[in-house]
């Protein structure tokens, strides 16, 4: 299983125990609409409320997960998207469940929606577990639902199944580029280890720029000397393309871990090591 990219904030991925769902989508449906209502800032009037509420619970996915549900078990709140350049373009709709889910359906997923609106859309069917909110994207101009995405911060996803893991030959290309970086093979010598997971990263248009590869070690190691790293902004995205200067060993963990998270650059041909903040 795999948790929710979504929910890590401001973990040390480097320590983690879990692998991120969904990373390759850049951000998740609760930070979207937490990010999509400025305060203040333009708001759906009454009439649009109404459409944006009736187009989202037709959609089929909505249907079929509300149809096995109480309406006693969840709650609808509603509210307003902006556009990359700060106009109303949308409304939401997030259906809030009492308890954690586990839903199974075709989620609509938007993928270059912080440039491009209406943005780029990719189906996926997947199951998702632990689900806190089901979150319904409408366009206003064209009525049409342009986002179905089940999440919450202990969201998880088969990997089998999880859309933001990296096929062949990328996937095998992302691990010999981590593997082949002098600062990683230190770290790995002498120890057993396992890859978790590869999964895509995405510029904000949707092109794939890189990999996210994770590396589980049988015991604990130390990351230690000279290591380039990158960190991740929430609000502005990923630092890219990647840094080229090493920060001290004093940045690093002060600890042994056992889960390292290593981003890697396509088009650089090169690995640094992810430092979540």
């Amino acid at each position: 299983m795999r948790w929710s990219w979504r929910w890590l904030g401001g973990a040390l991925l480097v320590a983690a125990l879990a692998v991120p769902f969904g990373l390759g989508y850049l951000a998740g449906a609760r930070t979207q609409v937490q990010e999509q209502v400025p305060a203040p800032g333009p708001q759906l009037t009454a009439e649009q409320a109404t459409r944006v509420r009736a187009v989202a619970l037709a959609h089929p996915t909505v249907q079929a997960v509300l149809a096995e549900r109480s309406p006693e078990g969840y709650a609808i709140s509603i509210g307003p998207v902006t556009g990359p350049t700060g106009e109303l373009v949308g409304g939401y709709v997030a259906v809030d469940f009492a308890e954690p889910q586990t839903l199974r359906g075709e989620w609509l997923l938007a993928v270059d929606w912080r440039v491009r609106w209406p943005p780029t859309t990719e189906r996926h069917t997947y199951t998702a577990y632990n689900v806190d909110l089901v979150v319904v994207w409408v366009d206003l101009a064209s009525g049409q639902v342009v986002q179905v995405e089940p999440t919450g911060p202990y969201t998880t996803v088969a990997r089998e199944e999880d859309p933001s893991e990296l096929k062949e030959p990328l996937r095998s290309r992302a691990i010999e580029i981590a593997l082949k970086e002098p600062w990683l093979a230190a770290v790995l010598a002498g120890s057993s280890y396992r890859i978790e997971s590869v999964s895509r990263i995405q510029a904000p248009d949707g092109t794939l720029v890189g990999a996210l590869v994770w590396v589980k070690t049988e015991g604990p190691v130390t990351l230690g000397g000279e290591v380039p790293i990158v960190t991740r902004d929430f609000e502005g995205g990923w630092q890219w393309p990647l840094p080229t200067a090493a920060r001290a060993s004093r940045d690093l963990p002060d600890r042994p871990v056992t889960s390292i998270v290593v981003l890697v650059d396509f088009d650089a041909n090169r690995a640094v090591l992810y430092h979540g903040e």
